[in-house]
């Protein structure tokens, strides 16, 4: 007989010990990012989730994050004592906003960080705790910020020689690329720099035959550039019969200068007389 309750009690707990390691391996964590890929200086999300329906009676969701890529990141989110709050797999246990510094990555082009889930995370269900893994992490890929905006020319061109675009501030001046692209837009762009919160940048377009044109910047908008009028080809900051005299000059002796070569097409011809025309017609329309 006393065999038999000491064989009866060893089998119960066989039976028993099975399901309390099921139980715990049950609840699993899980961490996700809202994006994959974002800019410097952008927001990013991470969710802590469970695969469990469960209420929670507390818990500590902490996240371990790269150094000095975040602005002030809280890391560390507190499920209170007795706080039951109810869960599924679709709502997540703490959600984690930071953003990205500015220009965080040096000359690199991009830069691939990790996010992991702190080994102290828990969560307690029906007064046990459930302790996360110290191998659970996201990874998210952070790009070079970027400036970029399309400028408005009034006639076709063949390519963007000779134009160039620049972003001033106070005494700073970033010079940025300007290219034609395949829809035939004449497109800058650049890589952003830090931004001085005291100062007011401004976008400066500048081109032979062209006079220079500027706006506004605004990192939140894609910018165009308006006032960047072919025509100007003694560089006087004005479009009129003197520049007209000049070009007509030009394709009568069948000379060449990119100051008279209006849709860079490295001809001197008709085709530059109706930018001419076109460029004083939005000049005059603009004053």
């Amino acid at each position: 007989m006393k065999h038999t309750i000491v064989f009866s009690v060893l089998l119960a707990l066989c039976l028993r010990l099975p399901m309390l390691a099921a139980d715990e391996a049950a609840v699993e964590f899980l961490l996700s990012a809202d994006v994959q890929t974002v800019s410097e200086g952008g927001n990013i999300q991470f969710s802590v989730f469970i695969n469990e329906d469960v209420t929670i009676d507390e818990g500590l969701i902490k996240l371990v994050v790269p150094e000095d890529i975040f602005i002030e990141p809280i890391t560390e989110k507190a499920i209170e004592p007795g706080s039951d709050e109810a869960h599924d797999s679709q709502l997540p246990v703490a959600v984690f906003n930071f953003t990205l510094s500015d220009s965080i990555l040096g000359q690199e082009e991009q830069k691939e960080f990790e996010v992991f889930i702190h080994a102290d995370t828990y969560i307690q269900i029906d007064g046990v705790d459930y302790f996360a893994p110290d191998d659970i992490y996201e990874t998210f890929t952070v790009i070079p910020a970027t400036i970029n905006g399309e400028i408005i020319t009034y006639c076709n061109l063949s390519n963007s020689d000779n134009i160039s675009a620049a972003l001033k501030g106070g005494q700073n001046e970033f010079n940025m690329s300007v290219e034609l692209s395949e829809n035939g837009k004449l497109i800058f762009s650049g890589r952003k720099p830090l931004i001085e919160p005291d100062l007011d940048y401004k976008i400066i377009i500048t081109g032979a035959g062209f006079t220079s044109a500027q706006t506004e910047f605004d990192e939140t908008a894609q910018m165009k550039v308006n006032g960047f009028y072919p025509g100007d080809v003694n560089d006087d900051g004005k479009i009129d019969i003197f520049d007209f005299n000049l070009l007509c000059s030009y394709i009568s002796y069948n000379q060449y200068d990119a100051v008279a070569d209006f849709n860079r097409d490295n001809k001197v011809d008709g085709k530059d007389i109706e930018c001419f025309i076109a460029g004083y017609n939005a000049k005059k329309a603009s004053n």
